[in-house]
């Protein structure tokens, strides 16, 4: 019998009770849709070098919303 490890849904930073709709592959920083589309959602180093920054969905709308 394979046993499989509950995965533990990520939530959102600034409502707990949310799922993330993005999340922070770093820092494992989740938000939900509500705070993606809205100023609440930031990257939390955008200076600092990141593996994930190509793939990043946050960091991507941080450099939109920075014109």
């Amino acid at each position: 019998m394979e046993v499989k490890a509950k995965e533990k849904a990520i939530k959102c930073r600034h409502h707990p009770s949310r799922d993330a709709y993005a999340v922070c592959q770093k820092y494992s920083t989740g938000y939900c849709e509500e705070c993606f589309r809205s100023e609440a959602c930031h990257c939390s180093n955008p200076k600092a070098y990141c593996d994930y920054r190509l793939q990043c969905m946050i960091w991507a709308m941080c450099e939109q919303g920075m014109d």
